[in-house]
């Protein structure tokens, strides 16, 4: 089974000619002025437009009345254990997994995906029922190259007992292109097939804005996502990693992806055992049990794993962090993070409150320090990474540095 993969690999120039064109005629959030960029001091913010909207539609189409209950929505996604079924995902809604870098998620993924491509309707824990005359799926892929993407794919399809890959599941690789352009390419590929698709993944919304942090895209993104599930009558799953340090989902777009998807939980990975944990997070419907899986290396079939064999300690990596974590503990894009929060609070900060405003950020990201401690992050920031600029004199301005 896919002993010869017909891979098509991106053509390294035309990843260089798309480069050089989106130069030539950049974006909005090329040129300099990325959601994440502030307005300069004393300059006034454009008020957005006002919205344009048919009032009486609205009024006639989304009053509810107690008179006239509306129809459920069709439950596509069920999590089933001790022959119990747990909603999962619903038609015109979308869920969530979290979870740290390689801890699973894209694994359990995976699993949504061979239940819905399985004959059965089922994956380990997972069952599936595609509605009638819309049995596509799609996978968006922001993260990995086409290499482990394709081998994503070979996952889900020895997953599903399939000897094939089946003509309703499509799966695509965008880590090579700008975010905008994933976003368009999604919203096309969503439109044009909006008649057969009921199912969509996104691994990695992150990469879908230019900043986590940008309460603007986030609101953006989480409204297009329930636009996309409403209009075209689909279930829409997303991933995204969570703080380092806590278990909280990155940055504002993780806190709306949390608040508006129907099914959060959180996906990790015991070293020892090799298990994967499935622990629900957030539920609007009933709250499943916690629950395991395993893949077989050979055939990478999945197979469930009893409450009693669930490592004590699975989940718990990073939540035992000591609060005073040393700065070279996180990666550089961490720190990146905190200076851009710091910075939209005070563009031109002196030490003192420098200081004070790396505590807050850190502490948003669940790590809670001292003021010495603050001081080794600044000047990590500053003389081990080259991220923070810091003046001769104390007294002066900071800046953060591209």
């Amino acid at each position: 089974m896919f002993e010869n993969p017909n891979v098509n690999p991106i053509n390294p120039e035309s990843i260089f000619e798309n480069t050089v064109r989106m130069m030539e005629n950049p974006t909005p959030h090329m040129n300099g002025a990325t959601n994440g960029d502030k307005d300069a001091p004393g300059e006034k913010k454009a008020p957005p437009p006002k919205a344009s909207i048919d009032y009486e539609a609205m009024l006639a189409a989304c009053r509810v009345r107690l008179a006239s209950p509306p129809q459920s929505l069709p439950i596509m996604l069920w999590i089933e254990e001790n022959g119990k079924r747990y909603r999962f995902g619903t038609i015109g809604d979308i869920s969530l997994a979290s979870g740290k870098a390689k801890s699973g998620k894209s694994r359990f993924a995976q699993m949504l995906a061979a239940a819905a491509i399985a004959p059965d309707g089922r994956a380990g824990n997972v069952v599936c029922q595609l509605p009638v005359g819309k049995k596509g799926i799609v996978i968006f892929d922001t993260e990995q190259n086409q290499p482990d993407t394709w081998a994503g794919l070979d996952r889900i399809v020895k997953a599903a007992m399939l000897q094939t890959e089946p003509e309703n599941i499509h799966v695509f690789s965008l880590r090579p292109f700008h975010p905008t352009e994933r976003l368009a390419f999604i919203d096309k590929f969503l439109a044009d097939h909006q008649s057969t698709v009921s199912f969509a993944i996104i691994d990695g919304i992150k990469d879908l804005v230019c900043s986590i942090n940008d309460e603007n895209e986030a609101t953006e993104l989480m409204t297009q996502l329930f636009k996309w599930a409403t209009n075209y009558q689909m279930h829409i799953h997303q991933i995204i990693h969570q703080n380092m340090g806590s278990d909280k989902e990155r940055g504002h777009l993780g806190t709306e992806a949390v608040n508006k998807s129907e099914t959060t939980v959180e996906v990790c990975r015991d070293k020892e055992t090799g298990i994967f944990c499935v622990k629900p997070k957030y539920c609007r419907g009933q709250e499943f049990p916690e629950f395991g899986f395993e893949i077989d290396p050979e055939t990478g079939a999945t197979s469930p794993v009893g409450v009693d064999d669930l490592p004590k300690h699975a989940g718990n990596e990073g939540r035992g962090r000591k609060p005073n974590a040393n700065p070279s503990d996180f990666p550089i894009e961490y720190h990146r993070e905190i200076l851009e929060w710091v910075f939209a609070q005070n563009p031109k900060p002196k030490y003192a409150e420098l200081q004070s405003l790396v505590r807050v950020g850190l502490e948003r990201h669940g790590v809670k320090i001292g003021d010495s401690k603050a001081r080794a992050f600044i000047a990590w920031m500053s003389k081990g990474i080259n991220v923070l600029c810091c003046p001769s004199n104390r007294a002066d301005h900071y800046k953060q540095m591209c």
